[in-house]
């Protein structure tokens, strides 16, 4: 885990950080490994059915800062099906 100074105390930072984004807030879970990251996405994305504003993401850290943004966006079935016959 990367580390960087604030208020003159080393803190830890996640390597990557994923986010649950809703209406009213964001919620925002650290973890060293992207298949923890996107295990946990994982698990948000089933619960998503219930609601549908719902937008998750990925974001890759280097120290304190975002190297990378991933938004998780679901496959949906009809671009599934064309993409079968293509």
């Amino acid at each position: 885990m990367n580390h960087f100074t604030f208020s003159g105390k080393s803190v830890p930072v996640a390597n990557y950080v994923a986010c649950r984004h809703t209406p009213a807030r964001t919620h925002l879970t650290g973890f060293d490994t992207l298949a923890e990251a996107r295990q946990y996405i994982t698990r948000q994305e089933i619960n998503r059915a219930a609601t549908s504003r719902l937008t998750l993401a990925i974001v890759q850290m280097d120290n304190d800062q975002v190297v990378h943004y991933q938004r998780w966006s679901r496959p949906r079935p009809m671009a599934r099906l064309l993409s079968f016959f293509l």
